[in-house]
This record gives C-alpha cells, sequence and structure tokens, in this order.
C-alpha cells in the first residue's frame, strides 16, 4: 500500500485570488470532520459534489478519514443527483436538488468534540464514480483508497522522480469528479506539495493565471488542446510550461504534433479508465510512439488481440480490454481500435472507426462519430462535424450532401454498410472531459 502523506507547508491552493496554506486546509478539514463525526455517519454512504476544487478537497479529505464510502456524480444534471441520491445516507457539497437526505454541510455540529482529530491520508473507505456511459447508461465503479493511492504514488515516480520546485502551480480544464482530474489535479499535486489554481474553461483565462506563474503543469482534455492548438494562447508562456498532460479520451495524432511543434513540448498523453487506472503513456513529438506501459502494468495479446493486463491497481490476476493492440518486443504496444465499435450490418462486419478516418479526409468534414442505434433493427447513424463553410442551408443541400458523402464511402466501404440516419452539427457534442456519450449522440436522432 502506497504511503501518501498530508502536505505539511506550502501554498496548496489558489482560491478567490489568495493563496491557502496547508495550515487552513487542515483547520478546514478538522471543522468538516467534526460534522461528520457528529451525525454518526462513519463507514456510511455520502454524495459529495463540489464545482469548487478546494471545497471539494476539503470534504474529500474529511470523509475519507472517516472510512466513509463516496459517491462522485460526473456531472451537475439534478436528474443525476437524483439518481444516485438513492444510493446514499447523507451529502454534502453543492446543493443541487431537494432531497430528504441531510446536508452535512448545515448541520450545525462545528463546536462538537471530534471522537478522533488525528489528520491522515485516507487509507480505507471507497470513491465510487460513474462512467459518462459512451456506449450506454452510466454505470458505477468503485476504487478503493488504496488502489487510487497506489496509482498516485506511481504516477509520482513516473513524472515527478524529484522534488518538483516550490512554486509549481497545477492549471487544469477537466474536473476533479472524474478519475482523471482527481488524480492528476488533485491528488498528485497535494502528495507532492505543488499548488493547485482554478478549473479554466478557455485559453485566454489559463493565459492570464501565467504570467504569474514560474513553472505550470497543465492538465487538459483532448478536446481543449485541440482548440487549443487552432490559435495557441499559450505559445508566448511555453518557457514555463514543466508538463501538459491529456487523458480521458483520444488526443489525434496531428493535435499532438502541432503542439509539440508549437510550444517544444510534447502532450504527456495517458491512456487507461475509470475502471483499470492508468495502463500506459506516450509522448508524440512528430512520429507516431507507441503506448510504454505504467511500471508495475503487464501487457499482453489475448483473443482477436485483445488488450490484457495485470496491475497492482487491480483485484483480479488479469483483466481483458475490448481495445485490440500490437505488442512490440520491446514492451510497447499501439492501439488498433475497439472490438465494441465492430458492427454487424446485414451480416457484414464493419469497424465503426475506420469508417470514421475515412470519412474524415473528406474536404467537408472535421470530425464524425457513428453509432447503432437501440432498437430492433440496431440502425446505423452518424453525426458529422462539419467544417465551417460546408454546413447545409436547406433540406436540398443537406440531401445532396449526404449523396456525396455516401459516394465518398463508396471507394471503401459497399453501400449495405452506409448510414441510415445522417446528422450535421456545428461540434460535436463532447463534455467537460472530452468524451462523447452515448445518449448525448442518440438524442440528436430523436
Amino acid at each position: 500500500m502506497a504511503n501518501l502523506l498530508l502536505p505539511l507547508t506550502g501554498a496548496l491552493f489558489y482560491k478567490n485570488n489568495q493563496f491557502v496554506d496547508a495550515q487552513t486546509w487542515q483547520q478546514d478539514i478538522t471543522a468538516f470532520r467534526q460534522k461528520v463525526q457528529t451525525m454518526a455517519l462513519a463507514n456510511q454512504t455520502v454524495l459529495l459534489f463540489c464545482e469548487d476544487t478546494y471545497e471539494f478537497a476539503v470534504r474529500l479529505f474529511a470523509l475519507g478519514m472517516e472510512s466513509i464510502d463516496i459517491i462522485l456524480p460526473p456531472n451537475n444534471q439534478p436528474q443525476t443527483h437524483a439518481e444516485l441520491a438513492k444510493l446514499a445516507s447523507a451529502y454534502c457539497g453543492d446543493k443541487i436538488i431537494d432531497t430528504p437526505l441531510s446536508r452535512i454541510d448545515e448541520y450545525a455540529g462545528e463546536n462538537a468534540l471530534p471522537h478522533n482529530d488525528t489528520l491522515f491520508w485516507p487509507h480505507t473507505g471507497k470513491l465510487i464514480f460513474f462512467t459518462s456511459g459512451s456506449t450506454g447508461k452510466a454505470k458505477p465503479i468503485v476504487k478503493h483508497w488504496w488502489q487510487v493511492n497506489t496509482e498516485v504514488a506511481c504516477l509520482i515516480n513516473s513524472f515527478f522522480p524529484t522534488p518538483s520546485p516550490s512554486n509549481t502551480g497545477v492549471l487544469s480544464t477537466v474536473s476533479h469528479q472524474h478519475v482523471y482530474g482527481l488524480l492528476f489535479k488533485l491528488l498528485l499535486p497535494l502528495a507532492s506539495s505543488m499548488t493547485i489554481y482554478p478549473q479554466y474553461l478557455y485559453p485566454e483565462d489559463m493565459a492570464a493565471t501565467l504570467t504569474r506563474i514560474e513553472n505550470a503543469i497543465v492538465i487538459a482534455s483532448p478536446a481543449f488542446l485541440v482548440r487549443l492548438v487552432q490559435d495557441n494562447l499559450l505559445i508566448r508562456y511555453k518557457a514555463q510550461l514543466n508538463k501538459v498532460f491529456s487523458s480521458g479520451a483520444p488526443l489525434p495524432d496531428k493535435a499532438a504534433t502541432t503542439l509539440y511543434q508549437q510550444l517544444s513540448l510534447p502532450a504527456t498523453q495517458v491512456y487507461g479508465s475509470t475502471e483499470t487506472g492508468g495502463i500506459a503513456w506516450r509522448e508524440i513529438t512528430g512520429t507516431d510512439t507507441g503506448w510504454r506501459p505504467f511500471a508495475g502494468i503487464e501487457v499482453a495479446s489475448g483473443d482477436d488481440a485483445t488488450l490484457r493486463i495485470r496491475s497492482p491497481y487491480l483485484v483480479d490476476d488479469w483483466t481483458t480490454l475490448a481495445d485490440r493492440v500490437k505488442i512490440t518486443e520491446n514492451g510497447t504496444f499501439t492501439l488498433l481500435g475497439r472490438t465494441d465499435r465492430i458492427a454487424k450490418v446485414e451480416d457484414k462486419r464493419l469497424d465503426m472507426e475506420d469508417m470514421e478516418r475515412h470519412l474524415q479526409h473528406h474536404r467537408a468534414v472535421h470530425r464524425c462519430r457513428l453509432l447503432q442505434l437501440a432498437g430492433e433493427k440496431r440502425s446505423l447513424a452518424i453525426v458529422v462535424e462539419l467544417k465551417p463553410d460546408y454546413l447545409p442551408q436547406s433540406a436540398a443541400s443537406k440531401r445532396a450532401l449526404v449523396t456525396q458523402l455516401k459516394q465518398f464511402l463508396t471507394e471503401r466501404f459497399e453501400p449495405v454498410c452506409f448510414p441510415r440516419k445522417w446528422r450535421f452539427v456545428t461540434e460535436l457534442p463532447f463534455n467537460s472531459q472530452g468524451k462523447l456519450s452515448y445518449s448525448s449522440l442518440e438524442a440528436l436522432f430523436v
């Protein structure tokens, strides 16, 4: 089990235009923990959602020290919170919905004597994440604190084996409610005594903060980086950038290469999932680079070239994933696509990723996503993000564009495999983590 320690000194957070030191953070944890102890919630389940990173961190560690199982909603949608509240004994953080559950924040227990006031890095209890539902309804993923802590220690050893300068700042575009953000923007910095800045949605806001940071680490989604390289406002601050991380979804090779050319710093791409934790990483500097497994991760090729892993973060001896891989002699691997993106259309096998790649070579198409709609017929549908000058302005121009794109597909695919339904958009519906959820895509065909 990884032995992580709470930071004792230094500026840990930047909140409301001022720094919050370790002592203040620990005092706030103690105060919130008193509420939890007085409410006798130990070993129960609590729903935690906070947009503010600092307030989230206070509650996360207070709950974790009491061995409480913590449900982390993936977003602030009322329906999501209403469903997840059914699984909890209490909730804390932002007030999203009206619920009969007790809200720990409102409990007047500040002056009660705590049963235990010794602060420590949590190591028992569970964190319960919910996937974004890329192929269907979101499902719970349970992670024990020991699994999370083991991965944090591995990330530190992999990327920050020597202590970072005391003035290192972490700037993030992703939410701590998801495992990528939790690990990289919160737990890793806290374990390394870095300063955590608020979440940034736009490059111009991040650039403004970089004017006062000497050593910066950027935790980004692929969607943010794809937009960034089109007009990179961070180029003038590239000397201050120590690392740029990307995870949660694939970062296109073209965007990764362009980013390296602009910043003279490659994006460190991390491959994994909520279920498995981090598996491997790579950095593209101009040529295709294989994925390097993290220390302690063993990889093998199973049936249909599916990736099998043995990981210190997992209870199972070997776990088989839906990704197909080719493993090289030096132990790295390349990704060949997913088995769950092979569709059966009129008894023919269609690699949906292959069709997407082909269609994205058409002059009108920026990117696209195929999906099989629910129902007996499992009709094939496609959402196409068009380049600005090609968006159809009438039903007739839409029909003409569909005909043109189908003609383009005949170069490689049989007509029986063509999508039956087409939707054209100015931008694909990526969420805050840079992922396309199945439900958001399917909603375009309702």
